[in-house]
């Protein structure tokens, strides 16, 4: 007797990779709708930052999937215990206990943070002029509905909202969302190239040649990477979190003394 067919099964897994494809697309979706259609900068905020990264990733869990709220920030990598392993071959991450990790992942947040930071401001210190043309940053800003009187406004949301909001989706909701991919490396780079493709919209509205477009589109990449292997390694968002709050207070830094806000 030949094994049947199971197309509840089939139909099940392909409505769950479809949602997953929709998780992964909807985010620079709304990035680019907002900033190159609409062109503004605040319906990103809004839009990108707090509904697709925020609410509705909230949403799902709790009415969608019945789970409580406490399930929810343990599937953001926030509190609670690591994932159960998918496969035999347990990392040396996964044998540990989420309780044995806050301190060091924090830590090591913290000074990737701070590598990050320092590191986006003395590249910007010593070759901005390679990067930046002009006052093109006043430019596109205008452009995307932000007058100088909002500067210090946009600034207090990148440095409060922007990484934390990026990292609970990205290497929170979606890195939970793919923990049935086996190979973790390809639920890493899946992750980190879908958060590199609206990048490449906002540093080419920015930069002044294609190639740097393209270079620090690969540095947004390895970022991603980066913070996606954290999020493994240590089993919560925590270093990637802090590191990438880190990267933008480096970048609104440089923002700063670029357009002289005073």
């Amino acid at each position: 007797m030949s094994d049947n067919p199971q197309p509840k099964s089939e139909f099940i897994e392909m409505k769950t990779n479809f949602g997953i494809a929709l998780w992964l697309a909807l985010g620079p979706l709304t990035v680019v709708v907002t900033l190159l259609g609409l062109r503004n900068v605040w319906m990103t905020f809004c839009f990108y930052h707090v509904v697709i990264c925020l609410l509705l990733p909230l949403l799902d869990t709790l009415l969608l999937r019945g789970c409580s709220l406490g399930d929810h920030l343990q599937r953001l990598g926030l509190s609670g215990a690591k994932r159960q392993p998918t496969s035999s071959r347990m990392t040396r991450a996964q044998r540990k206990p989420f309780s044995s990790q806050p301190v060091a992942s924090v830590a090591t947040g913290f000074a990737l943070g701070l590598v990050m930071g320092m590191g986006t401001i003395v590249v910007f210190k010593v070759w901005g002029e390679v990067f930046l043309a002009g006052n093109r940053i006043r430019e596109v800003l205008a452009g995307w509905g932000v007058a100088p009187a909002e500067y210090h406004l946009m600034i207090a949301f990148m440095i409060a909202g922007n990484g934390v909001a990026e990292e609970l989706f990205w290497r929170g909701y979606i890195h939970n969302r793919l923990e049935k991919v086996p190979r973790r490396g390809l639920a890493i780079g899946i992750t980190a190239l879908a958060y590199t493709s609206y990048h490449v919209v906002t540093l080419g509205a920015f930069l002044a040649a294609t190639w740097l477009i393209g270079l620090c589109s690969l540095v947004v990449l390895a970022a991603g990477l980066i913070w996606g292997w954290l999020r493994e390694r240590y089993g919560n968002v925590w270093p990637a979190l802090l590191g990438h709050a880190g990267a933008t207070v480096g970048y609104m830094v440089v923002f700063w003394n670029e357009v002289g806000v005073g």
